[in-house]
């Protein structure tokens, strides 16, 4: 399966409890799918024209209609579309509010609360997105026929603190992202948690190949150990960072837990190194073996954004 295909499987089994959220999600949905003006969408992702339709109609009371690829019959694409304009109306009349009238810009109106700003973008990579295999390339991207449209995600996502371009592809403008970090943590907001940390794998494996190459006299079983325990402290951060936040840590236990997630190939003595206030490699190891053991002391529940 690709990262792509695994990655909206992922984001089409959230449960979205907050009436905002949904909202929020349909919202962009429908402004990356072109569904309020009359639009087609097509897509060859089974699960995303499923959910599509679901929270249209949950959310907006809207019948969406669905059409499968059938058996033998040469289609290779799910196509969604709202047939009737009394529909339309409905649905733009329940997302969008009466004082916005251009539904090209994103509208910040609507979403004030983080968790909304997070489930639109949910909704916008379910609509639009392509992820690229990690193994190939570190690449995220988002893309609408409308420029306007997407330049307004661009500078949303610039205004969230994501690093993203904006090109033009085959008469379609695109929001790409290439950062590795921008993209694990956007992904792991959106509630794809498992495309995230398989995309932090492989960046944590391409980092330490790095290493290893800088350093021609690295014993190969000592890369591997390193690898894998870089992997362990890493998810361990990530996951604390997710259930109770970084800021809940101890001092030293959160400037050691950023230094590690901001330098992933480091050793333990150049990690001490990076401190504050210097501490030697038995230091280090004790500090990270103590955040691995908070993790995983914490149950974390199904990443569901309220």
């Amino acid at each position: 399966m690709s990262a792509c295909k695994s990655a909206k499987n992922e984001l089409t089994k959230i449960k979205v409890q907050a009436e905002c959220c949904s909202r929020a999600e349909v919202y962009g949905l429908l402004l990356f799918s072109c569904l309020h003006e009359g639009g087609v969408f097509r897509t060859e992702y089974e699960n995303a024209a499923r959910r599509m339709a679901e929270m249209t109609a949950s959310v907006c009371g809207v019948f969406a209609e669905v059409v499968f690829p059938g058996r033998g019959d040469g289609k290779k694409l799910c196509s969604v579309a709202i047939p009737h304009e009394e529909q339309r109306i409905k649905a733009r009349n329940v997302i969008f509010s009466e004082d916005i009238s251009d539904y090209d810009v994103i509208s910040e109106k609507l979403l004030e609360n983080e968790c909304c700003r997070y489930a639109f973008l949910r909704g916008a990579f379910i609509a639009s997105g392509m992820l690229c295999d990690p193994e190939k390339e570190c690449r995220m991207e988002f893309s609408s026929k409308k420029e306007s449209v997407c330049s307004s995600l661009a500078q949303f996502l610039a205004s969230l603190g994501y690093k993203c371009a904006l090109t033009s592809r085959r008469g379609k403008s695109v929001v790409v992202l290439k950062d590795g970090e921008s993209i694990e943590n956007l992904l792991a907001m959106i509630g794809a948690t498992k495309a995230s940390m398989e995309i932090m794998g492989y960046r944590i494996q391409r980092d330490i190949r790095n290493m290893a190459n800088r350093q021609k006299n690295c014993d190969t079983a000592n890369v591997r150990k390193t690898v894998a325990a870089s992997r362990i402290q890493i998810e361990a951060i990530e996951k604390i960072d997710r259930c109770i936040g970084l800021g809940a840590l101890p001092p030293e236990l959160a400037e050691i837990a950023r230094i590690r997630r901001d330098n992933i190939g480091l050793s333990l003595s150049d990690l001490g190194e990076c401190l504050s206030s210097p501490i030697s490699r038995s230091g280090v190891n004790h500090r990270l073996r103590k955040l691995v053991e908070i993790a995983d002391e914490l149950k974390e529940e199904d990443t569901i954004i309220e």
